[in-house]
């Protein structure tokens, strides 16, 4: 599923609010649509069951967490909001490498190079609160205003010629290990 295919499919209400324009909440928002279709497969084998929530916990929280920042008023709030979804990035990329077993390796090297692009698109700093809060103004939270500022581009690379994983509704747990 290419990233544009996608973005046609959401609601206008998604589009035109004023947190659209940061490229990292668009990334983790396609990425959650992505990781859908990753956890069904995940959760056709019983070994990988319990990973699949997991993973779509993390996968969910990171954009979750970019919505909270963006709406909070104060720069300790944001930040904290910020170093939240940074840290549920990393933890997606530690489930998805957990999970190359199933869903394949060209899926997970996609997911875990798209969760990193995320990572560098989380403001600068974030882990670093002081740097943040001096250099990051408060957002002006606002919903389909025509002055919106355009929105951040965002590197074509993993947006195109995505791979999904095999997904028949076929169990396919893996023989017992030796």
């Amino acid at each position: 599923m290419k990233y544009e295919e996608w973005e046609r499919t959401l609601p206008e209400i998604i589009r035109t609010d004023s947190l659209w324009k940061k490229a990292a909440y668009r990334c983790a928002l396609y990425l959650s649509e992505l990781c859908w279709h990753d956890v069904s497969a995940l959760s056709h084998d019983t070994r990988t069951r319990p990973l699949s929530g997991s993973l779509y916990e993390a996968v969910g929280s990171i954009g979750a967490h970019l919505a909270s920042a963006y709406s909070r008023q104060t720069d300790k709030d944001r930040v904290r909001f910020y170093e939240y979804s940074l840290g549920s990035a990393r933890e997606s990329r530690h489930w998805y490498f957990e999970s190359r077993h199933v869903i394949g390796t060209e899926v997970t090297d996609h997911r875990m190079n798209l969760i990193t692009l995320i990572i560098r698109l989380i403001p600068q700093g974030a882990d670093k609160p002081l740097a943040l809060a001096m250099l990051e103004p408060s957002p002006v939270y606002r919903v389909g205003q025509p002055d919106m500022p355009a929105a951040e581009p965002i590197p074509r690379d993993w947006l195109e010629n995505v791979p999904m994983p095999r997904d028949d509704g076929k169990r396919r747990d893996l023989p017992p290990w030796p």
